[in-house]
C-alpha cells in the first residue's frame, strides 16, 4: 500500500510538472503571437494604432465636454478634433512665419558673416596650412623613394575614399528626397484614415469598451480596466513631465541668450525648446553649429558663452529628467534612471523616450497583478478565466 501511495504521488507530481510546462509554453506562444501581431500591425495597420492612441488621450476631454454641456458625443468629438487640428495648424503657421522672419534676418546678416568667415579661412590657409604643407613636403622629400610612394598612394586612396563618401552622401540625399515626394500620396491617405478612425473610435469609445467587456471574462475585463487606468495616468504624467522639462530648457536658454545679448532671444529659445522634443535633434542641433560658427568667425566671447549655456542645459536635463519623470509617473528615480540609461544604450537617443515608456508599461502591468495572475495560471493555482 505504501509503495502504491508513493507511486501515485510520484505520478501526480510528474503530471503536475507536465501541465506547468504546457501552460508555460502556452503563455510563451501567446506572448509571441501578440508580439508578432503588434509588429505586423504597426507595419500594415499603423493608422488605426495611432488612432487608438489618440483616442486614448482625447476620450477624457470629449467626456468632460459631453458631461458639462450635455452635447452629443459625436459633436463634442468633432469639436475637440477640430480644435486640436486648428491649434496644430496655428503652431505650424507660427513656426513658418518665425522661420520666414529668421530667413529674412539671415539674408541680411549672413552674407557679411560669410565674407568674414571666407577671409578668415583664406588667412588661416595662407598663414598656417601652406607653411605646414611646405614643412611636410620637405620632410617627405627626405624619405626614401619607396616611402614617398607609399605616402602618395595613401593620400590618393584617402582622396578617392573622401570623394566616394561625398558622392554616396549626395546619392542618399537625392534618394531620400525622391522617396519623400513619392510617398506624399500615401502620407496624405494615412492622415485621412487616422483622422476618420480617431473620430469614430473616440465617439464610440464607451460602446466599444462595453462590447469587449461583454465578450471577455470578468477577471480579464477587470485586469484590462486596471491596466487602462494605470496607463492613462502614467502616460499623462509622462507627457506632463516632458512638457515641464522642455519649458525649463526654453527658460534657461532664454535667460542665457538675453545675458549674451543675442537678437530675437524669445524666438530662438522657443524653436530650441521645440527641437528638444525630438530625440535625434535636441538642443545640440542648434547650439553646436552656432558655437562652431562663432569660433571660426572669431566671436570667441559668444562661442564661450554659448558653450557654457549648452553645458548648463545638458547638465540640468540629465539631473532633472529622472526626478521629474519619476515624480509625474509615480516611480522611484533609480529605476527611471536605469530605464533611461538602458534605453539610450540599446536605441540611442530614441531610447531616452522609449526606456521610461517601457518601464511605465511594466510597472502598470505589475500593479494590475497581470504578472501575478499569469504566474498563478502557469503553476496551476488558478484555471483559465471563464
Amino acid at each position: 500500500m505504501e509503495v502504491s501511495h508513493l507511486n501515485s504521488h510520484y505520478i501526480t507530481n510528474i503530471l503536475r510538472y507536465i501541465f506547468i510546462t504546457f501552460r508555460l509554453l502556452l503563455v510563451a506562444a501567446i506572448c509571441v503571437l501578440i508580439g508578432a501581431a503588434f509588429y505586423y500591425g504597426i507595419k500594415y495597420a499603423y493608422p488605426f494604432i495611432i488612432a487608438i492612441i489618440l483616442s486614448f488621450f482625447l476620450n477624457p476631454v470629449v467626456t468632460f465636454i459631453q458631461v458639462k454641456t450635455n452635447m452629443h458625443r459625436g459633436v463634442a468629438t468633432f469639436i475637440v478634433i477640430f480644435l486640436i487640428f486648428a491649434v496644430i495648424s496655428g503652431i505650424v503657421t507660427l513656426i513658418i512665419l518665425q522661420l520666414i522672419n529668421g530667413l529674412v534676418y539671415l539674408n541680411d546678416v549672413v552674407p557679411s558673416h560669410v565674407q568674414l568667415l571666407s577671409r578668415y579661412i583664406q588667412s588661416y590657409f595662407v598663414n598656417t596650412l601652406l607653411p605646414m604643407w611646405g614643412h611636410i613636403t620637405h620632410l617627405i622629400s627626405t624619405l626614401d623613394q619607396s616611402e614617398q610612394l607609399t605616402i602618395q598612394d595613401n593620400m590618393n586612396h584617402l582622396g578617392q575614399k573622401l570623394a566616394t563618401n561625398l558622392s554616396n552622401l549626395g546619392t542618399h540625399v537625392i534618394t531620400y528626397l525622391t522617396n519623400m515626394v513619392v510617398s506624399l500620396p500615401n502620407i496624405i491617405t494615412g492622415l485621412i484614415f487616422i483622422c476618420l478612425a480617431t473620430f469614430f473610435m473616440t465617439k464610440d469609445w464607451y460602446k466599444l469598451g462595453d462590447y469587449f467587456d461583454s465578450k471577455l471574462p470578468e477577471s480579464v475585463s477587470r485586469s484590462l480596466q486596471n491596466v487602462y487606468e494605470g496607463l492613462r495616468q502614467a502616460f499623462l504624467g509622462f507627457i506632463r513631465a516632458h512638457l515641464t522639462l522642455i519649458s525649463i530648457t526654453a527658460v534657461i536658454i532664454l535667460i542665457g541668450l538675453v545675458v549674451l545679448r543675442v537678437a530675437h532671444p524669445v524666438t530662438i529659445a522657443f524653436l530650441t525648446g521645440l527641437a528638444d522634443m525630438f530625440p535625434y535633434l535636441g538642443t545640440g542641433s542648434v547650439f553646436l553649429p552656432w558655437i562652431i560658427y562663432s569660433y571660426f568667425s572669431k566671436q570667441y566671447f559668444m562661442a564661450i558663452g554659448l558653450a557654457i549655456l549648452y553645458a548648463v542645459v545638458i547638465i540640468q536635463r540629465q539631473i532633472m529628467e529622472p526626478k521629474i519623470i519619476s515624480s509625474n509617473i509615480g516611480l522611484n528615480p533609480l529605476p527611471t534612471l536605469v530605464a533611461i540609461f538602458i534605453g539610450f544604450k540599446l536605441l540611442g537617443f530614441l531610447g531616452l523616450v522609449l526606456g521610461p515608456i517601457v518601464l511605465i508599461v511594466i510597472n502598470t502591468l505589475s500593479q494590475a497583478d497581470v504578472f501575478r495572475n499569469i504566474w498563478s495560471y502557469i503553476i496551476g493555482d488558478r484555471t483559465l478565466p471563464k
